[in-house]
């Protein structure tokens, strides 16, 4: 059910397929009944779980937060229970009382993901798209690239997919996903700019997933 990859020494992913794990935590149906929530998650998170009242974003919200879970339980050997993740102002994700390990959440129709970096020196994002579902990547070039990434993409879907998760990632590791221009964030050919300049100081990893996902981890000191 879930699929832990080593990045790096310090730097963890986990993938999980979203109903799977609905179905091993027996949930059926958005009233929860009969589920082994309260066997993973605290009482507070449950609470927040039912005040969703989209059963999409529930699920969502459950096996993105479940994957963090039993990532950070493998590595670290902490209680489901009190692996709790909040968010900051900027809405990053953090696990409450472990403010040090950075984490990063993302997910992509039947597919939740999380990436944590045990060195707290060093922030990590990670973005995970679906490269079977159509999109208008018409209307998404001029919203989300630059004129010299379209010419470095060389209108090659794959490229595009890979591209726009970097992006994401990026957004994520500086912890503004809710606040930049993804246009602000170019990827041309092994380098990303940010605002016209190199990152230097990070690293990039791109991969597919089961020959339908293509998913992107960035990391670097914070």
């Amino acid at each position: 059910m879930f699929i832990i990859r080593k990045i790096t020494d310090d730097i963890f992913a986990n993938f999980v397929d979203i109903e799977e794990a609905l179905s091993f935590l027996n949930i059926k149906n958005k009233d929860l009944l009969d589920s082994r929530l309260c066997d993973f998650f605290s009482e507070k998170e449950i609470d927040t779980i039912n005040s969703f009242k989209n059963f999409k974003v529930q699920k969502e919200w459950i096996s993105s937060r479940f994957c963090v879970k039993k990532l950070f339980n493998s590595l670290k050997n902490v209680d489901f229970k009190k692996i709790v993740v909040l968010k900051k102002k900027s809405g990053a994700p953090y696990i409450e009382n472990f403010e040090n390990f950075t984490i990063s959440i993302s997910h992509s129709f039947n597919f939740a993901t999380s990436a944590l970096s045990l060195d707290e020196e060093k922030r990590v994002g990670i973005d995970i798209e679906d490269i079977t579902q159509k999109r208008d990547w018409d209307k998404i070039k001029k919203i989300a690239f630059s004129n010299a990434e379209i010419l470095s993409i060389k209108n090659e879907l794959e490229n595009y997919y890979k591209s726009w998760t970097i992006k994401e990632a990026f957004s994520k590791y500086i912890e503004k996903s809710f606040f930049v221009s993804l246009k602000e964030i170019e990827v041309i050919g092994n380098n990303v700019y940010y605002k016209n300049k190199i990152c230097e100081d990070i690293k990039v990893v791109s991969d597919m997933l089961q020959k339908k996902y293509i998913f992107s981890i960035i990391f670097g000191k914070k």
